[in-house]
């Protein structure tokens, strides 16, 4: 079988009916399309309230990220928990605490104004940047403290 035919089978479903996302650039909305998860930027140096992973929580976090890689953005953005999105953008503006770690790293110069963040469980939250469909990694914040609601 030529390549070219493996490819144009990567839409077909696998034996338990799951769908294979396709990947590479086609014609479909980022909404529409499956997120892709990259660790390029993930800043494991930091040290503080959301240094990267304990022991424990990598299995929390593959779980959590073969999960996501089954839904389209339209979907991760849908879900919902105690009336809120659970999934959703956040303005740089109102993490003041990851403001100057966003600095430091330089990578206001290519994230732009907002982070992207999952909510796991709990407090847990993984948060990074989008990139089209591309979920680029940055902190793993197991007590919810890059972003800190002021209390009214």
């Amino acid at each position: 079988m030529g390549l070219k035919k493996v490819r144009t089978q990567a839409s077909k479903q696998l034996s338990g009916g799951q769908r294979i996302p396709r990947t590479g650039a086609d014609d479909r909305t980022v909404d529409d399309r499956y997120p892709l998860f990259s660790f390029r930027y993930a800043d494991r140096s930091h040290c503080g309230s959301w240094s990267w992973l304990k022991v424990g929580d990598h299995l929390q976090l593959h779980d959590f990220l073969c999960e996501m890689s089954r839904l389209s953005w339209r979907e991760i953005r849908a879900q919902m928990s105690g009336g809120h999105r659970k999934h959703h953008s956040q303005g740089i503006v109102t993490l003041e605490k990851a403001q100057q770690r966003i600095l430091q790293l330089h990578l206001d110069e290519v994230i732009g104004d907002e982070l992207f963040r999952f909510r796991l469980e709990g407090a847990v939250r993984l948060w990074g940047f989008l990139d089209e469909a591309v979920f680029h990694v940055l902190w793993w914040d197991a007590g919810h403290q890059v972003y800190v609601p002021r209390r009214r």
